[in-house]
């Protein structure tokens, strides 16, 4: 499932992007997954692959974020 998952994000970044971005920002459950990420290195390198927790947001909070937001557009 992770190698299915790692291709699809590769074939997604670059069949539907103009322009592939200088690094992805990994956050929620697949953060976690360390083969994941090194797998998704490798399909886009030399593209930088992150977590959110680098950036200052804590990985977990996608969930919450995602939330508030639709919620927020909801009211």
């Amino acid at each position: 499932m992770t190698e299915l998952k790692s291709a699809s994000i590769n074939h997604s970044y670059k069949n539907f992007l103009a322009n592939l971005p200088d690094q992805i920002l990994l956050c929620g459950g697949g953060s976690h997954n360390l083969y994941l990420k090194e797998r998704i290195e490798k399909l886009l390198a030399p593209i930088a692959v992150i977590t959110t927790a680098e950036v200052g947001v804590d990985v977990d909070f996608k969930e919450a974020i995602s939330m508030a937001v639709l919620a927020y557009w909801r009211s």
